[in-house]
């Protein structure tokens, strides 16, 4: 179990779930586990992008040193059979509901799903928002 700090809470956190996404073998090692978007003409399907970790804090205490920090991370599920965005979505809550980082709280989990135009779009787009709690 990693354990986050003030110091290190973005980059713990995405680090984490990047590492165990990557190990997780998602889809039985089809998925490409990625920080951004491949976009070429070859690109590899499916791919589940990290994003960068958002941070909102809040609720500051008088002498400011102690606050609520909202911490967000938004994946993206891009395939190119619809039903791999559920079983994609599916194996990432199975392994994000359980993991540990000490110093935060699994706080929310929402998904998406992005608007696709019937016959026109052939690449399908899930979009899930984990959020953690930290208080210090």
């Amino acid at each position: 179990m990693v354990t986050i700090t003030d110091t290190t809470l973005r980059q713990s956190i995405f680090e984490t779930l990047y590492d165990t996404l990557t190990a997780a073998n998602l889809l039985s090692s089809t998925v490409t586990v990625t920080a951004a978007y491949i976009d070429s003409d070859d690109a590899p399907f499916p791919q589940v992008v990290i994003h960068p970790v958002n941070v909102e804090k809040s609720d500051y205490s008088f002498d400011r040193s102690i606050s609520k920090k909202d911490i967000v991370i938004m994946i993206d599920v891009w395939v190119k059979k619809n039903k791999d965005k559920d079983s994609i979505t599916d194996e990432i809550d199975a392994i994000i509901d359980p993991l540990k980082m000490g110093g935060v709280m699994l706080n929310g989990w929402a998904e998406s799903n992005a608007l696709e135009t019937p016959g026109e779009n052939k690449i399908h787009l899930k979009t899930i928002t984990i959020s953690y709690l930290r208080v210090s």
